[in-house]
This record gives C-alpha cells, sequence and structure tokens, in this order.
C-alpha cells in the first residue's frame, strides 16, 4: 500500500492532524494571544 493509499485511509477513519513547517513559520512571526483570538474572541467568552 502506497503512502497516499494510507493516508487516504486514514483520512476516510479519523481526523488527522498533519503538522509540518508550518507551526515553526508562523513562530517567527512573534504572535502574541490577541493576534490568534481576532475580533471574534477577544474577550474570552466561548461560543
Amino acid at each position: 500500500m502506497s503512502s497516499k493509499e494510507k493516508l487516504e485511509k486514514l483520512l476516510a477513519e479519523r481526523i488527522l492532524i498533519i503538522d509540518g513547517g508550518m507551526g515553526t513559520m508562523i513562530q517567527s512571526y512573534k504572535l502574541e494571544e490577541k493576534d490568534y483570538r481576532g475580533e471574534r474572541f477577544a474577550t474570552g467568552q466561548a461560543i
């Protein structure tokens, strides 16, 4: 079974979280909590 086939099989069965270099790139922006919250979640209130 190829890597693509394995991935497709897993995607059909469950939610997958695939992490890569994107997190490292985002960290270089030195974001703060307010940057992640945005206007919608600025007050910290649950939806």
